[in-house]
């Protein structure tokens, strides 16, 4: 047991566990009665009012009453870190009253009823500090569902795609899980908050919570390329597990002498000049499972091998001019480096394109497309299409992009 030795108290009986109730539907609890033991209590608070001795039957404070039944030995505190699952108030109270059990017999001390007093009046002030929390919480909550309910579509002539949007979004937007994704639930408000927020057809929502516009700092100065003098790092980034792949890292491997001389050639000639290192991705497409990949099991049997040349001297001259790259040949690979969200590919990306510049071909093209969403017309200038044969120019207009 956990009593003050200055207490000197002499007990010949105390309490059971008890039940708290609340007197009226008011309270707290509900007005339904909660069963408690004193090993639901922090140790903090179970030594703190163990070293009450008073003799009161019952105890009330902050509307809640605590019952006890003087049969039992006084537990020993609960082990540290165990919380009650009540309402603080009601706990308090609870364990007064099972200090201040009927029957027990004692011996007060000095200032004992004032120290009492004082504790019953801080849990009452308590008590009505967290009602006053839950109702305003539930307050609270009622607007903002209130708010979500009666969403109307505005009328700005600065987004004159916004009715038609949401029109298309209460029809179509269980077409894709990316929509349920970003918090599309159904109503009215899900639909322009994420038309505001995720896509920009819809003025942003007044009632949102948004922080005050602050100016960021400049972003910190570009690391700068050098060139490189070891290719085994970019054999690295190529990956293994097809023929294709093994056969573009052959060609690179008996090029390598060549790669570093041109290299050195071009720094002298550059004498010096600074250079930003571009962050850039490859995705070769046409080596993909989704697009077939029906190069790889026939480089060893006589297939066409252009392509691969083509990609091997490609990845060589970038990673030699001191780039930082990035080699994907799956689609779950590009959409992961993409930030692609889950569904078919109907949303923008989660997050800013982390790439300057990406090098792929008509394949690759073709998923990026199905796969961005709107961000594929927001990024596609940074898009470098590599074409084996050559396209012509009256094709290569952006009006003529496949």
């Amino acid at each position: 047991m956990l009593w003050s030795p200055a207490a000197q108290v002499s007990l010949e009986q105390s309490c059971t566990p008890l039940s708290i109730a609340s007197p009226s539907p008011e309270g707290l609890s509900g007005g339904k009665a909660v069963q408690s033991s004193p090993g639901e209590v922090g140790p903090v608070l179970w030594s703190s009012l163990a070293l009450l001795r008073v003799g009161p039957a019952e105890l009330s404070s902050g509307g809640y009453k605590a019952n006890i039944n003087c049969t039992a030995e006084p537990p020993e505190p609960p082990p540290l870190g165990l919380t009650s699952s009540l309402p603080a108030a009601a706990v308090t109270a609870g364990y007064l009253g099972f200090i201040l059990c009927k029957g027990c017999k004692f011996q007060p001390a000095a200032g004992l009823m004032e120290r009492i007093q004082a504790i019953a009046q801080n849990v009452s002030d308590i008590a009505i500090k967290v009602d006053q929390i839950l109702r305003n919480s539930l307050l609270n909550g009622k607007v903002m569902e209130g708010r979500r309910d009666q969403c109307e579509v505005p009328r700005d002539p600065k987004y004159p795609d916004c009715a038609g949007k949401v029109e298309w979004m209460r029809a179509r937007w269980t077409s894709d899980p990316c929509y349920a994704f970003f918090g599309v639930d159904g109503t009215e408000c899900s639909f322009l908050i994420y038309l505001s927020e995720v896509e920009w057809f819809c003025p942003p929502l007044p009632w949102r919570n948004r922080t005050v516009a602050v100016p960021s700092p400049p972003p910190p100065p570009r690391a700068q390329a050098a060139f490189r003098r070891d290719l085994a790092r970019l054999l690295e980034l190529i990956g293994t597990g097809k023929e294709s792949l093994s056969f573009m890292k052959k060609r690179i491997r008996h090029l390598a002498q060549q790669w570093l001389r041109a290299a050195r050639r071009l720094e002298q000639r550059l004498a010096g000049r600074q250079r930003d290192q571009k962050h850039i991705l490859v995705h070769i497409g046409f080596l993909t499972e989704e697009s077939g990949d029906v190069f790889s099991p026939r480089v060893l049997k006589g297939g066409p091998l252009g392509e691969m040349v083509q990609w091997a001297d490609i990845l060589a001259a970038l990673f030699m001019l001191g780039h930082s790259l990035r080699v994907t040949v799956s689609l779950k690979e590009l959409q992961s480096h993409l930030g692609v969200p889950p569904g078919r590919g109907n949303c923008p990306l989660t997050s800013p394109l982390p790439f300057d510049l990406i090098y792929t071909d008509y394949h690759g093209l073709q998923q990026m497309k199905q796969h961005m969403g709107l961000s594929f017309k927001k990024y596609r200038c940074r898009v470098r299409v590599i074409d084996t044969f050559g396209t012509e120019p009256a094709y290569n207009h952006e009006d003529s992009h496949p």
